[in-house]
Formats: C-alpha cells, structure tokens, sequence
C-alpha cells in the first residue's frame, strides 16, 4: 500500500468514465470493482488522516506506477458521504489486510480449465454486449433531451421538466444509477465557475464531429469533451454538441457535487428508468 493526498477533483477526473463499473464492498476497507466486462480488481483503502489515505489496487496501472488509478477513485467516489464532506473508509488503526500483489495470470493447462475459460470468456462477451447496450439506451435518452432542449450552449437552459438522472438494474437486483445530459449541466450550474463552449464543428469523411470545452475558472483547468456521427439527422448538431458538452462537464465536475445531483434527483422524481431484460 501506498500513502497518497486524496484530492475531490482529482478523483472526479480520473473516475468520469467508470459509471458502469460496480463496486462491492468485501470486508472493512477492502473493495472489489467489475468492471461491464466482469474483469475485477481488488481496492484497498484506509484513512490516516484526511486527506491522507493508504490505497492499494491489483490492476496494472496502480502496481506499476503507484498513484490513484480509475479503480481506487471509483471507490472513493461511491464512498463519498456529502454531510460528513469525507470519504465513509476505515482508519489506519482498523487495518487488517494481507498486501495484495499483481499476478500474472497462468495459461490453462488441462482441457476442462480450457472449457472454463471459453464459458468465462463467453460471459464476458454478453456482459460487454448488456453494458454496451444500456449505454446505447441513455445515449437515445440524451438525444431526445438535446431535440427538446436545443442545446448547443446550456447556459440558459430550462431543466426542471426533464430527468436529471438515469437508473436501471442489473442481474442481481442492484440498482445503478448516473447522471444524464440534464443532469450534467444541473452539476455545473450547482458547481459554478464553470464555462462551456462548442470549440469546433469538424466534417470529414462523411462524418461530423464536435468538439467542445469545459473550463474550470477556479483552476483555469480546460478539458475537451468530443463526440461525432456518420449520419445526416434532423437536430444532428444539437445532438453532437449535448454529447460534446457532457463528456466535457464530467472531466471538470466535483463528484460532491454529482451526489448532490443524484439525491436531488431521488428528491424531485426526476429519474428516468432504464428498462434492461436480463436473460
């Protein structure tokens, strides 16, 4: 394990595209992350003194280089209590843990540990094809919401009426929840300081893409958020520019301020609920 200073928006960036990932608590301060293709890594955490934390990972990125990586910010980011402004983690003092070590995997050597890993590989391959699936779901929800709000720049734009926040549920009857279109830009209003643009309209080889910025002016920290197209399509630049918008408003967002989202959210009743058969 490693002592690291845990910084709010540090982990908002690092953990902006993790919404599909679960997170499942094991024991006190030790966690395990799924990722949509049922790749899991183990998370460890324990607080020294806020905001010093010892964190550990068994994914690559954290053996290798030693710093917050994606699955320890996902933690920290589910982990976040608003009241209390701290992260609901265990002290030093409540360790209990044996330090976990990347391994490499070993070849299967006998034919029925081939079988296991075709069935593994097979769930692997329909859990890709479910998450892939419920993110083509929310994406058709954000175009409608970009058709009815005509966004190209969200500053004056009305959101009381439309859903903040998308849920669904997966297999095992656990909800998950993130923010929508709407709910992005609701995010940045709360946070402040905060100034969208589209930056530029690109059309190449048939397709249009969009590009557009978000700047933290507190920081003066900019980050891109892309999207694009192949298709001609009534509304299409308003579409294209609210994707571009959204991924750029998650790389800048406090993930306090994402939670202040989902519970207004759950307050309001504006959750729109994603319906999902799982075979």
């Amino acid at each position: 394990m490693i002592t690291v200073q845990i910084d709010r928006r540090e982990i908002a960036q690092k953990s902006r595209d993790m919404d599909l990932y679960t997170v499942e608590e094991i024991e006190r301060g030790k966690w395990k992350v799924i990722a949509p293709d049922g790749e899991e890594r183990i998370v460890q955490i324990f607080e020294v003194e806020h905001p010093e934390y010892l964190v550990s990972c068994t994914c690559e990125d954290f053996q290798f280089r030693k710093h917050v990586c994606k699955h320890i910010a996902k933690v920290l980011r589910e982990s976040y209590d608003i009241n209390s402004d701290r992260f609901n983690v265990p002290k030093e003092e409540e360790m209990k843990f044996e330090e976990i070590k990347f391994e490499e995997k070993e070849e299967p050597l006998e034919e029925v540990e081939d079988l296991k890993e075709d069935e593994k590989k097979k769930e692997k391959a329909e859990k890709v094809a479910k998450n892939t699936q419920i993110l083509l779901m929310a994406d058709q929800e954000d175009e409608k919401l970009a058709e009815q709000l005509g966004v190209m720049m969200p500053n004056a734009v009305a959101l009381e009426d439309y859903p903040l926040v998308y849920s669904f549920t997966d297999r095992n009857g656990k909800e998950h929840r993130f923010l929508s279109l709407a709910g992005w830009i609701k995010a940045a209003r709360i946070q402040g300081n905060i100034e969208v643009k589209i930056d530029k309209i690109i059309e190449h080889g048939g397709k249009t893409a969009v590009v557009a910025i978000a700047k933290d002016l507190r920081r003066n920290v900019e980050m891109p958020g892309l999207s694009t197209r192949a298709t001609r399509a009534e509304f299409e630049l308003e579409i294209l520019a609210s994707k571009a918008i959204r991924n750029a408003l998650k790389k800048v967002v406090d993930p306090e301020i994402v939670q202040r989202i989902l519970t207004m959210a759950d307050e309001r009743g504006q959750i729109r609920r994603l319906e999902v058969v799982w075979q």
